[in-house]
């Protein structure tokens, strides 16, 4: 898949440990995929500002 939105930045302040918290046996939701899920979303929606 190729990123449309999400940034190529480190995201490492936002990893298991510092922002958010991993539960045992779950896995941590990646921050640029996300980003990019929501952007995608965005782009389909007819409200653009104060989401």
């Amino acid at each position: 898949m190729e990123y449309k939105y999400g940034k190529n930045d480190n995201y490492e302040d936002f990893s298991a440990g510092r922002v958010l918290y991993s539960i045992k046996g779950m896995t941590n939701f990646p921050v640029r995929l996300a980003q990019e899920i929501y952007g995608r979303c965005l782009q389909h929606s007819r409200k653009k500002n104060n989401i």
